[in-house]
């Protein structure tokens, strides 16, 4: 089993990735086709339900290459914090998908 890569640019990405996210969603922007809304938000674990394509997500994280955007996604999912809601798991460029924060 290889091992997993938590080097200091991997965290950024990641950690990249969750704040342009969160920040998308908390001031309100809609200047990209990015829908979201909130599960079991009034609980300690409310769920981010987002629905997108692929590419906003990595314009909106500022990813340089392709595989940093499923280098991040991989390490949400080491940390339990995604899950993937997609009907077809094979679809590249479709996402829709749950942050349990």
């Amino acid at each position: 089993m290889p091992k997993v890569s938590w080097s200091s640019d991997v965290q950024q990405r990641v950690r990249g990735l969750l704040k342009e996210l969160l920040g998308y969603v908390f001031d309100y922007r809609n200047d990209l086709h990015l829908l979201y809304r909130w599960e079991h938000e009034d609980t300690d674990r409310p769920k981010l339900i987002v629905e997108t394509q692929r590419r906003f997500l990595v314009e909106l994280a500022h990813f340089n290459q392709q595989g940093h955007f499923y280098e991040a996604i991989k390490r949400l999912k080491d940390l339990n914090i995604f899950e993937d809601k997609r009907f077809h798991k094979r679809g590249k460029d479709y996402w829709h998908f749950a942050l349990r924060l």
